[in-house]
């Protein structure tokens, strides 16, 4: 029955409000959720309407809500889980008052919380312990996914190679989503700085050198030495060794040290071709370097400097010593040569473009035959019909000595021919292959620079060039220009220096 309408009901469920003029009413956003723990999980946008006017809250978690009781709508209400409640649901009953009293009856809803425990997340490194350079692998555990901290990304196992001793943290993530972390720390051992010297560095054949390392704890050494930290060598030739050190944390670290082996000396003077006069300095070697130099003509006895020009010509006897017990002598016999002595002359160019310049050279000293080179590749001794310029002629005398000189070719001033311009007044392209008739171009002797234009009779530019060779072939924006009149207009500079400008009319006729 209908408390309200005085009616009777004949279906089910009753309306427990029935009869009541403003049933209390709630309505929640959501009624299930799931958070991780630790994580305060919040419920927004519930409403109460009707006769309500405040609503309450219960939980059977161990957690807490922000608050218990609303009295205004839209609420929200916010659940902290606590740790005994990893793992299991919590249900939270949200129930209206009811200031009405009956026959208005109270609304409840309820909403379940499930609490997803944090998975416990597992990490190790192996090894442990590195030394500097080496590598590390780490391994995590208890979770489903994995991200590591510096910048390794993501998985559950990384190598690393750290520089010094470094912590590693993993953020490991479950199936629900709830993460935990775990760290690792990897020891870096530093590597021992090994020293080693030989004493003496630098033996002669048969001799002894002592080798010592130091700088670590144990010591091993290449070329079959065995360990210590003190040996005694006698190599055969210049060696290197190798020394490997150990320290009490087991880092190895490595150096090496060179022993030079110098053979008996060798004072050999290496052959030395003709020579001459004008030389200003050579360097005098021999099969040892390291000695010193003696004899007319050697200015610098460490290097083995020799100056031809110094001494001049003749026959010189240079001696090499290599001081030491591996030291050794040597003398050799040097002969320096008269150099030819050469002249260059010239004649200039008679006129302007008239490239009948001449050039020759005459030769005094030096061994005869004498070989002529200029820059034009020419290979005799006078040069004609050459234009102005700079022209260097080489000649070399039968022992190799030369001589260079240059002359300059100055060009005339005179014109070779009449300065002049001429443009033709008429002209009729027809297609038919004549050069002359198919373009129109600028003609003259003389002509360094030149501005060539061409206007139609009602002022417009149809030509316009600045290359002599460059001629107009009757068009206008790529079509046959008009038959008839044109007007040009011409600035000319020519290479004596003079300017001109000129205008006139030229007929192209069709």
């Amino acid at each position: 029955m209908n408390i309200n309408t005085s009616c009777i009901a004949s279906t089910l469920p009753i309306n427990l409000n029935c009869g009541c003029s403003d049933p209390p009413t709630l309505t929640l956003s959501s009624t299930s959720g799931n958070t991780c723990l630790y994580t305060p999980y919040t419920v927004n946008g519930n409403t109460f309407s009707g006769s309500t006017t405040q609503v309450t809250l219960s939980h059977d978690g161990d957690g807490n809500l922000n608050n218990t009781t609303f009295t205004s709508s839209p609420f929200s209400f916010t659940y902290t889980p606590a740790p005994s409640d990893a793992g299991h649901d919590v249900t939270i009953t949200i129930t209206t008052n009811n200031p009405l009293g009956s026959p208005c009856v109270t609304s409840e809803a309820t909403f379940v919380l499930t609490i997803n425990p944090l998975p416990t997340v597992t990490v190790s490194a192996s090894p442990t312990s590195v030394c500097y350079g080496e590598s590390s692998t780490l391994s995590a555990g208890g979770a489903s996914t994995y991200t590591w901290s510096h910048s390794l990304g993501s998985g559950s196992s990384k190598t690393v190679t750290p520089s010094s001793t470094t912590t590693y943290t993993v953020t490991g993530t479950s199936a629900a989503g709830c993460t935990n972390t775990a760290s690792v720390t990897v020891t870096v051992n530093l590597l021992p700085t090994v020293t080693a010297s030989a004493d003496p560095t630098s033996i002669c054949e048969g001799e002894i050198s002592t080798l010592t390392a130091g700088g670590a704890s144990n010591y091993s050494w290449s070329h079959s030495l065995g360990s210590g930290a003190i040996k005694t060598v006698t190599p055969n030739s210049t060696t290197t060794y190798t020394v490997t050190g150990t320290n009490t944390e087991g880092c190895t670290g490595t150096t090496t040290v060179s022993v030079t082996v110098n053979p008996n000396a060798d004072a050999t003077i290496n052959p030395v071709g003709n020579l001459c006069d004008n030389q200003s300095l050579i360097i005098l070697t021999a099969a040892t370097p390291g000695g010193l130099w003696s004899g007319e003509g050697i200015t610098i006895p460490s290097t083995g400097a020799f100056s031809p020009a110094n001494v001049g010509t003749g026959t010189y006897t240079i001696t090499y010593m290599i001081s030491g017990q591996c030291g050794d002598t040597a003398t050799i016999d040097i002969t320096v040569y008269s150099s030819p002595e050469v002249t260059a002359y010239a004649t200039d160019e008679s006129c302007f473009n008239g490239n009948d310049g001449q050039a020759w050279v005459e030769v005094t000293n030096g061994t005869p035959p004498y070989t002529y080179l200029w820059n034009t590749y020419h290979t005799i001794s006078n040069l004609n019909d050459l234009a102005p310029g700079v022209y260097h002629v080489t000649v070399t005398d039968t022992h190799n000595c030369s001589d260079r000189d240059t002359v300059i070719i100055n060009p005339g001033i005179g014109d070779c021919y009449q300065t002049h311009i001429y443009v033709p007044n008429i002209f009729a392209p027809d297609g038919k292959g004549n050069a002359e008739n198919e373009y129109l171009r600028v003609y003259g002797k003389g002509i360094k620079d030149l501005d060539f234009k061409i206007f139609d009779r009602w002022g417009n530019e149809v030509f316009h060039t600045t290359d002599i060779n460059v001629g107009w072939d009757g068009t206008y924006k790529g079509q046959p220009a008009l038959a008839g009149d044109y007007t040009y207009m011409l600035r000319v500079t020519y290479y004596n220096g003079n300017n001109e400008s000129l205008k006139g009319h030229i007929y192209l006729i069709r």
